[in-house]
């Protein structure tokens, strides 16, 4: 499930402003999660989490993650929730051949993080 992060001012109520989430991934698989923001996000950060060394990446490296049309994969935000679609799996550039390989899915981990 997702963190909300809130920020304390002086004499102010708690300021919701980011959620993240942490999705272990298959193919095929469709996910949705309320984010609890007040609003529209304004920002979405995708991070692929390596949690089994492959590709070239140790555990717990990160990698910026940007869906294309070639992994179908799809980030989706609305006022309320977020939704990912995973019709295929995450491709990634790998670091020892830099060659663009699928991931395997029980090796890595999608972090996500909302901020409006």
């Amino acid at each position: 499930m997702g963190t909300e992060v809130s920020e304390l001012r002086e004499n102010a109520i708690p300021d919701v402003s980011s959620f993240e989430t942490v999705i272990t991934f298959e193919t095929g698989m469709i996910y949705s999660e309320q984010h609890g923001l007040p609003e529209l996000p304004r920002q979405i950060t995708a991070r692929l989490r390596c949690t089994r060394a492959e590709l070239g990446y140790a555990v717990d490296d990160e990698v910026v993650f940007s869906p294309s049309g070639f992994d179908e994969t799809t980030i989706a935000v609305n006022k309320n929730n977020l939704m990912v679609t995973f019709g295929g799996v995450p491709i990634i550039t790998t670091l020892d051949t830099g060659t663009a390989t699928p991931v395997t899915p029980g090796n890595w981990r999608l972090v996500i993080r909302l901020e409006y």
